[in-house]
């Protein structure tokens, strides 16, 4: 039996939405999940609210243990118990009130003639007569504008209609191929994908580059295994990734949870490029120093002072000779510059600025990873 669901807004006189369902499930609430979507700012609605499901012919009405709770008739009903809707029952979620309106299926064992007349026939005529007239307007304007004019004129509109069905439909009928004839042989060329499809496609491509370009680099610069758990995003392709989270088998909670995981790795992404930054400065502020020890002469006029040389018997202090001091510690700042001048950058880097950087950036990853913890908790 078809159910309609009559859903207006205590709060908007002007809100009134008719959906007819056919699912033997369905979700209510704010999140984006369900398939009755309540958007609600101040989340009185809670993100699963209800549900409705048939069993034997009955819909029944369950809270989902909202935060606000589901009324019928003022009286709020009891957290995951089924409650019977009938024919012009009435329920509150937040500010909607919604009406289920049930219809009988019509009897399929007899054969009826059906004649039907497309309602929309004399609408379309008539924008096809618009659109002549706009043709002909547009091609007397002045081509130095027009176009413009005209794609700022179609912008507004498309505001304006914001979410439209009708317009949704208009759009991908503009951009289906024509049906070959069964005989012909040509290939027809795919439909090209909606704007938001593309969109979809290059930040989920975008995405799982940055995912292996941030593991590739924990692996061989900073030398880190990333442990993948059962819950980890395991991706190879930006198909493989798209697939994961659009499988149209998963149940609401399912697809919930690997929208989760996607959120998370993607805060994980953000974080690398702030211990990138926070390890750079790192690798300066203590890397420089490092390399400056080596270079100091106090430090090592210190140790050379501790050496003695040999004349015959004795064993003399180098300290007692000053001059033999600065001396040797001339001699010892320019063979250090002289082994470092030759060393290979890679070499000269691991030892100096890496080790500095590498303790900076796994700090803020391990901050990062305690906040967002705290945050779930």
């Amino acid at each position: 039996m078809p159910l309609k669901l009559i859903i207006s807004n205590t709060k908007d006189e002007s809100f009134h939405l008719e959906l007819e369902m056919i699912q033997e499930k369905i979700t209510l609430g704010r999140d984006d999940s369900n398939l009755v979507i309540l958007p609600d700012d101040k989340k009185v609605v809670s993100r699963q609210h209800a549900e409705i499901y048939v069993e034997d012919g009955t819909y029944y009405l369950t809270d989902k243990g909202s935060r606000n709770g589901t009324f019928i008739n003022n009286n709020k009903l009891k957290p995951d118990y089924p409650y019977v809707l009938d024919d012009g029952s009435e329920f509150g979620i937040g500010n909607y009130n919604i009406q289920a309106k049930i219809t009988q299926q019509p009897d399929q064992s007899v054969e009826r003639t059906v004649f039907i007349t497309n309602p929309f026939t004399d609408d379309s005529n008539t924008l096809v007569e618009f659109f002549k007239v706009l043709e002909k307007k547009y091609q007397e304007e002045d081509p130095s504008f027009r176009d413009d004019f005209l794609s700022e004129a179609f912008q507004k509109t498309f505001e304006e209609l914001g979410e439209s069905e009708v317009l949704k439909n208009f759009m991908e009928g503009a951009d289906k191929e024509d049906e070959p004839d069964s005989g012909s042989t040509r290939t027809v060329a795919p439909v090209p994908e909606r704007k938001d499809n593309q969109i979809i496609q290059i930040l989920l491509k975008f995405i799982v580059q940055l995912i292996q370009v941030i593991s590739k680099f924990r692996t061989e610069f900073v030398g880190a295994t990333l442990i993948q758990t059962k819950d980890s995003l395991q991706v190879q392709s930006h198909e493989s990734l798209q697939n994961y989270l659009f499988d149209p088998n998963l149940s609401p909670q399912d697809a919930q949870k690997r929208f989760k995981l996607l959120q998370d790795e993607i805060e994980k992404v953000i974080m690398h490029q702030v211990a990138l930054l926070d390890g750079y400065r790192g690798s300066i502020q203590d890397g420089v120093p490092e390399l400056l020890k080596e270079l100091n002469p106090l430090i090592l006029k210190r140790e050379l002072s501790k050496e003695k040389f040999n004349i015959g018997p004795l064993s003399i202090p180098k300290k007692i000779i000053p001059l033999l001091i600065e001396m040797k510690t001339l001699n010892q700042i320019e063979k250090i510059l002289y082994n470092l001048s030759q060393e290979d950058r890679g070499v000269f880097e691991k030892k100096y600025f890496r080790p500095a950087f590498i303790k900076r950036y796994l700090e803020i990853i391990s901050t990062g990873q305690k906040l967002q913890s705290n945050s779930e908790q």
